[in-house]
This record gives structure tokens, C-alpha cells and sequence, in this order.
């Protein structure tokens, strides 16, 4: 079974609390790691919760659900008069080469060792034509670095309850909690509101009356570790996405002095907001003086107050 719950944290607090979750939230869980769990691992992993189920909504659910990729991946390798296959980089969207042979590409992605996107175009055969129109434009499969296919995107979608349905997952986080991401180490998060229940029955009601679903998430404040700069997610998190951080309380990292600042003022300790401020231009001081800049006619190398306008 793919490890759907990548949290350390969220896995001893459901431990220590004896809570198992339910089928369709582990489905629900499991095809959120499409970007980083190969499409036949995902698959795999479906299967064994339908297998075990006794919910026959989802058994059909996920029937459905893994019919669709399969239908996108089909979809994907047929190719008729004037269809070609493009690779490109996913992090850059820098095209590398041009197939006519979706296999082709294929080969290729998987080989590369960089996470990357085939696209499926079509020529554009005569004037007036768009290409955006053309068959499967909106066909694309998506490989990381080991090879393996994560995505692919086409005509059928996946718009099934266990994916979609709104779920209050279960976690321990609370207002003031220092976080960090899964495998991020380059960013802090601080939880800035409680998601307690009255907190994600008014957050269902709205999501709902606006036709939307999404999973019970927590409202954080992030900052990253270089450069000193905070921002407000543009919505909330979700919590499995988290560990705790462990940040010793005489720490000399800046960044981290900084949370622990943050974290006095959010629990109505005495704090000082000054503090928060010098420290994130320091961050940001050392991250400029860490650039490198060149002018680009002579080569010679500018430090950042000699450049104009920056």
C-alpha cells in the first residue's frame, strides 16, 4: 500500500489516538499524491481499498476514477494526420525535443531524470486554424525524475466523490503551532487559526454555497528561510501537507527567531513586532548580497548597491 499519509506527525497523532480513517478518506489522501507516486502505484493502492471496501459508492468510485486516467492515457497515444508530441521541462516549460511518436516521447521522459510534461499538438494545417483547438490539446502525461508516469490530462476528469468531498481530516495543529513542509525545508509556517469543528462546519457551508469541495485545511503564515520574506497563503493549507518543526528555543537562526516571535504575539504574550521587522531585512540584506550580479558588456561583477534601481 502507498504511504498516503507522508506526515510523521499526523501519523503519531492518529496512532496515539486510535483513529483509523475511513475508506474514503484514505482513497481521498491517496490521489493527492499524484505528483510524487507513480499513476501505477496510485492505481495499485486504490484498488487494494476497493478490494477491502464494503462501500459500494466507492467501489465504483474508484472504478471510475482509474477508468479516466486509463481513457487519458489511450487518448494520449493515439495520434492522427498532424498530431506530434512535445517534452518539455515541468519546472521551466523549456521545450528539448519534438516526437511524432507518442512512445517516442515516452522513452524519452522516462530517461531523462528530470521531472518533465509530454504534450500532445496538432499542426496547424492552413490559415484561420488554431492550434489550441486542434485534437488533444489538452492531452499531456507528466513523469518525475525516476520515470514514472504521475498525471495524465484529457478528455475524462475526475470529478468523484471521494476526491472531491469535503472531509474534516483529523490532526493536531492549533493556533500558534510552528509547521513545516513535507520535504521543505527551505520555508516556516506558522498556524495563524484554529480549525476546530465550528471553524470547518462554517467553512463547509461557504465552500458548498460556492459549488466548491475541498478538504478541511488550516490557515498558516509562511516564511522563507533565506530571504526573510512572509506571506499569507492565498487559502488554507491542507494539515497532512505539515510536520511539527523543532525549533530550540535559543536558536540562532534567524528565521526561526522570527516564528518564535510571531508565535508570542499570536498566543496574546508579549512580543515586538520591531523585532520581526529588523530581523526579516537582515534576511533579506544577506540574501541580496549573496546574488551575483554581471554586467552583461564588460563581465565585470557588481555588488547589490551598485546596481541602479534594485
Amino acid at each position: 500500500m502507498i504511504d498516503y499519509i507522508r506526515s510523521n506527525t499526523i501519523k503519531k497523532y492518529l496512532k496515539e489516538h486510535k483513529i483509523i480513517l475511513p475508506d474514503k478518506m484514505a482513497a481521498s489522501l491517496i490521489c493527492r499524491r499524484e505528483n510524487d507516486a507513480g499513476m501505477e502505484e496510485m492505481h495499485e493502492a486504490l484498488r487494494e481499498i476497493q478490494e477491502r471496501t464494503e462501500d459500494a459508492g466507492l467501489k465504483a468510485q474508484i472504478r471510475g476514477y482509474i477508468e479516466d486516467d486509463l481513457a487519458n492515457l489511450a487518448e494520449l497515444r493515439e495520434s492522427g494526420s498532424g498530431d506530434f508530441y512535445m517534452l518539455s521541462v515541468w519546472e521551466t516549460s523549456e521545450v528539448l525535443e519534438y516526437y511524432k511518436a507518442y512512445e517516442s516521447a515516452e522513452h524519452a521522459a522516462r530517461t531523462l531524470g528530470e521531472r518533465c510534461t509530454v504534450r500532445k499538438r496538432h499542426v496547424v494545417q492552413k490559415a484561420g486554424d488554431d492550434f489550441r483547438t486542434g485534437a488533444g490539446y489538452w492531452n499531456e502525461a507528466e513523469f518525475d525524475e525516476d520515470g514514472r508516469l504521475c498525471f495524465v490530462s484529457g478528455s475524462s476528469n475526475h470529478f468523484w466523490e471521494f476526491d472531491q468531498k469535503y472531509y474534516v481530516f483529523p490532526h493536531p495543529y492549533k493556533r500558534g503551532d510552528i509547521l513545516e513542509g513535507i520535504g521543505d525545508k527551505g520555508f516556516l509556517y506558522i498556524v495563524t487559526e484554529d480549525a476546530d469543528p465550528a471553524v470547518a462546519e462554517a467553512e463547509q457551508k461557504r465552500l458548498v454555497s460556492l459549488a466548491e469541495f475541498s478538504d478541511i485545511t488550516i490557515s498558516v503564515t509562511g516564511i522563507e528561510r533565506a530571504t526573510g520574506r512572509i506571506w499569507d497563503s492565498d487559502g488554507g493549507m491542507h494539515p497532512y501537507d505539515f510536520e511539527y518543526a523543532q525549533i530550540d528555543p535559543g536558536t540562532k537562526d534567524l528565521a526561526e527567531r522570527i516564528m518564535l516571535e510571531m508565535q508570542r504575539l499570536l498566543l496574546g504574550k508579549r512580543g515586538s513586532v520591531q523585532y520581526i521587522y529588523d530581523a526579516c531585512l537582515r534576511l533579506r540584506e544577506e540574501s541580496r548580497e549573496s546574488e551575483q550580479r554581471v554586467m552583461l558588456i564588460t563581465g565585470v561583477e557588481l555588488r547589490p548597491w551598485n546596481v541602479g534601481g534594485v
